[in-house]
């Protein structure tokens, strides 16, 4: 099993498809380019919404940030793009995120958005 599928196994285990959910898939430009995780998610029958393409862009800005040692930089550049999404998601839609790339954790953590 690769990872892509095992990912998306995973997310269909932890989101209610019964209840109004968007899950956002964070990572490089190629995931992006690619729809690298959307159809497997599509066909675990998890509903994904788009980043807008300035979003995506501090998504791997943060990456790049990370990459380059400053991991609160980057957690920061994620931090702003998560609270974005959370903020303007239908209020009764949960949020969920794939973290697609190696580095976006340690972003995430940075930003204190792991439990």
């Amino acid at each position: 099993m690769d990872i892509v599928t095992a990912v998306s196994r995973r997310v269909r285990a932890e989101v209610d498809s019964g209840t109004p959910h968007c899950v956002y898939v964070l990572g490089t430009r190629k995931t992006f380019e690619h729809a690298l995780y959307e159809h497997d998610l599509a066909e675990e029958g998890v509903n994904t919404c788009a980043l807008a393409e300035g979003q995506r862009e501090r998504v791997y800005d943060s990456i790049l940030a990370v990459k380059a040692g400053r991991v609160e930089e980057g957690g920061n550049l994620l931090r702003g793009v998560v609270d974005e999404l959370v903020r303007d998601t239908p209020a009764g839609v949960s949020v969920h995120l794939v973290l697609g790339c190696t580095e976006l954790p340690l972003a995430a953590a940075a930003a204190g958005l792991l439990p």
